[in-house]
């Protein structure tokens, strides 16, 4: 898309060393620099949002206005900005540059004891320059100002692990264990200023500029860990597992800070048994169950505590001044979200494990889901408190297979899996129903106990009236509306009457993964799908609700009139008022697809080629031709049915939504890959 853009260049290196026949050492190394130009999200709306509302009669530039370009006036009663114009004037860069790196020494102390001390360190300084130039493109898009804005940000993170092991053999009996110590801080710290210059366009710097502000921010993390886990198998027939693992997390109150998570897995290889011997076919057969819960932190800083927004200005007698409000309510109560898995599964292995086949049944709750509880605006509070607020559930089953050959000349594998997810609030400890984000005045999901978490949630339609009938229920509604179903019965339509229109989960997924290699060449093709789900597809209201002087899509030349009443899209009528545009289930479309994921076919240079021309300092040289997204069959009428959750909308509850997202891109790429 015009205006955005991404380059990176990256370096790795691995190193080890046995120093002796006890101490080993090595390092790990990565540098990575990235150079972003990110989509401008002006006006609360994505470039896509602009691009299907701009009206199409008036030009993209005009050299008559300052910054050449032109937008609607008042006259034109509507307010979408130019695109280009915001592709090429508004420029939101963002550089980046990372450095993680680990050192390890590991000392064999004595017949399978080890010792294994390792540092790390994660460190990212990152710099983000927005600016956007003086222009006049119409009565709802001018800036009388350049405007500047600055952010430096830096991220710094060491770890330190402590890991002694133990791995013996006892006849038929093996066992080993391992525990572990370590600790990992985060600190992030933040450096914002912006102004305004009202002379040039040429300076885009903070230098001699207005109004200008600084703000800045610092937060910290500390989590530490106490891990331990055993192995232990008697005749690679009989495993068992069981690990338990203690994080402490500065993210949660003062008496919840600690979370204990134990592990246990047991496994049984039926095929090792003597009375298997007479089924030579059968070259594994294993049942398997485990029991497994996890902790979840990744909740943001400070969200138990009430915290103090100093980032505040007002404007007395023409001079900022400073000021500070308290932005959420504390919650000290707040604890690890806790999931908790369990799982059977069987493993089927044929004629040397060529055929292969598994099936697995799962059931993984999450207790004390960690969610922002809506409070009303009238509290005077920026965001919702944080809170362990109840139970979801996931039950499914899931099934793989896959068949190999690895010899002759042609050799290739082939794996296929499927699984099926039900998704269900179970409970919902504050006894309320939770709303998700709103349009319009509607919301659009609803979260509510005994339902998936975050279904769409609106009206159902049921077709439109036809001249002549009915429309007492729906007293603003005139031949050409959309008819609703009176849900409840009551014999109106109104707030009471929304209900279930679907949900982002689909009912399956399944992937195939393809790998083959003949002779010199190699081929992969990894293709994924899901089936069954639900997309509320926002940005046909834009295309087709019809409510206000946007442009419009095509389907709109099939309204609704006295002369074409066999149609789904309703008449076109100021004001709306049956409002047509409604969250309803006009808008959600099927979400299935299926999509070529990735793609690579490569070349391997024969060792006597690379010996003959590098004298053997290059062991291997491989030259491929790559592909992402190459391919995507569906009929779901938005750019990617395979959608990511909008800027600034909570990703549980409001997932499935297209506003417009930018689609995942269709990249081919070449490269040539050396070993020495």
């Amino acid at each position: 898309m015009r205006g955005t853009g991404f380059e990176r260049v990256s370096f790795r290196s691995n190193t080890d060393f046995k120093i002796n026949d006890r101490i080993s050492i090595g390092q790990t190394l990565t540098l990575a620099y990235s150079d972003r130009d990110n989509e401008p999200f002006s006006g609360g709306r994505s470039q896509i949002e602009h691009i299907v509302k701009q009206v199409p009669y008036i030009p993209v530039r005009d050299a008559s206005r300052l910054g050449g370009f032109r937008s609607p006036d008042r006259v034109d009663g509507s307010d979408p900005e130019n695109p280009v114009l915001n592709a090429e004037l508004r420029t939101n860069r963002q550089q980046d540059f990372k450095i993680l790196g680990t050192g390890y020494i590991d000392v064999d102390i004595y017949d399978g004891l080890s010792y294994k001390f390792l540092v790390g360190l994660d460190i990212g300084l990152g710099t983000q320059d927005q600016y956007t130039p003086r222009f006049d493109a119409g009565d709802f898009n001018f800036q009388p100002f350049a405007s500047i804005q600055q952010n430096r940000s830096t991220f710094v993170s060491p770890l330190i692990s402590n890991q002694l092991s133990y791995s013996k053999t006892f006849g038929d009996h093996s066992i080993d264990a391992l525990a572990v110590l370590e600790q990992q801080t985060f600190k992030q710290t933040g450096l914002q200023g912006s102004g305004q210059n009202f002379l040039t366009n040429d300076v885009r710097v903070l230098q001699g500029v207005q109004n200008q502000t600084t703000s800045g921010n610092q937060t910290e993390y500390a989590l530490i860990s106490y891990i331990g886990r055993i192995n232990y198998d008697y005749a690679q027939k009989y495993l068992i597992s069981a690990s338990v693992r203690r994080d402490g997390g500065s993210r949660f109150g003062p008496a919840n800070k600690w979370g204990t998570f134990p592990s246990l897995s047991l496994g049984w290889r039926i095929s090792e048994e003597g009375f298997m011997q007479a089924l030579p076919a059968v070259s594994d057969l294993k049942l398997r169950a485990s029991y497994g819960e996890t902790g979840n932190d990744r909740i943001g800083d400070y969200v138990y505590q009430g915290t103090i927004n100093s980032n505040f200005f007002y404007n007395f007698a023409g001079s900022l001044q400073g000021g500070s409000t308290i932005s959420s309510l504390a919650n000290a109560d707040l604890r690890w979200e806790t999931t908790i898995m369990r799982n059977i599964g069987l493993d089927l292995g044929l004629f040397n494990d060529r055929f292969s086949l598994s099936a697995e049944w799962f059931d993984n709750t999450t207790e004390g889901m960690i969610l922002g509880v809506p409070i009303p605006p009238s509290l005077g509070y920026d965001g919702a408190p944080v809170a362990n607020v109840g139970n979801v559930s996931n039950r499914g089953l899931e099934f793989t297979a896959g068949y190999r050959k690895y010899s002759g000349a042609f050799q290739f594998s082939v794996d296929g899996n499927i699984g099926f997810v039900n998704n269900e609030l179970t409970s919902l400890g504050t006894g309320n129903t939770i709303f998700g984000p709103g349009f319009q005045g509607d919301q659009m999901t609803f979260t509510e106990e005994g339902q998936p978490i975050a279904y769409f949630y609106g009206w159902q339609t049921d077709g439109i009236f036809q001249q002549g009938e009915d429309t007492s229920m729906q007293p603003n509604a005139s031949p050409g509306d959309i008819r609703f179903v009176d849900v409840n019965g009551d014999g109106t339509i109104s707030d009471a009457d929304r209900t279930f229109l679907g949900h982002y989960l689909p009912d399956f997924t399944y992937g195939v993964n393809f790998s083959a290699n003949y002779k010199n060449f190699d081929l992969n093709v990894f293709m994924q799908g899901v089936q069954g789900n639900e997309i509320f597809n926002l940005l046909r209201f834009h295309t087709e609700g019809m409510t206000r002087l946007f442009n419009a899509g095509t389907q709109v030349l099939d309204r609704w009139t006295p002369e074409r009443p066999d149609t789904d899209i309703p008449r076109a009528v100021s004001g709306d008022p049956n409002r047509n545009a409604r969250a309803s289930s006009r808008w959600i479309e099927d979400g299935s697809y299926f999509r070529i994921k990735n793609l690579s076919l490569g070349y391997t240079i024969p060792g006597a080629a690379l010996e003959s021309f590098s004298r053997g300092t290059i062991s291997s040289l491989r030259l491929y031709l790559s592909s992402q997204n190459l391919l995507t069959l569906t009929n779901y009428s938005g750019y990617d049915p395979e959608i990511a959750v909008r800027t600034g909308v909570d990703s549980t509850l409001g997932t499935g939504i297209d506003y417009g997202q930018f689609p995942a891109a269709r990249t081919l790429m070449a490269g040539v890959q050396l070993t020495f």
